[in-house]
């Protein structure tokens, strides 16, 4: 993960050696930002931002569905056959998570944004295993 997706801590030059400088594959200097690790604590910081971050932000297409798109395809809500409410995500043009059925609008709302905040946070466990990009 690139320095600026958030998955970084800043650290003092003196930490940078204690933690192995160079050597370790999870230190790392960014010109405007200095020495940074890419660490548990990190990650975890990172976790608390994107948990604070606002909800999926839905839209209307002309067929009435529900929609929101996010960088790996599109959620969207819908109302099935037996007039229940479901979600499921379409993964970059592709089928993904079938429809998932629910309680009603809100709770396809909520659940669906909960599968986004699990799938990013999966992506992230990329970053504590040392596979930056």
């Amino acid at each position: 993960m690139h320095v600026n997706g958030g998955a970084y801590r800043k650290i003092s030059v003196e930490e940078w050696r204690e933690l192995g400088g160079d050597d370790n594959k999870f230190c790392d200097w960014h010109e405007g930002i200095g020495y940074v690790v890419y660490d548990a604590q990190a990650l975890e910081q990172y976790r608390a931002k994107l948990a604070s971050r606002s909800p999926l932000k839905w839209e209307l297409n002309d067929e009435g569905q529900t929609f929101v798109k996010v960088p790996f395809g599109v959620y969207y809500i819908e109302r099935n056959p037996t007039d229940r409410w479901c979600w499921g995500l379409s993964l970059n043009g592709e089928s993904g998570v079938g429809l998932n059925p629910v309680e009603n609008f809100e709770a396809a709302k909520a659940s669906a944004q909960a599968d986004y905040e699990q799938r990013a946070l999966s992506a992230l466990q990329h970053v504590a295993k040392g596979e930056r990009g």
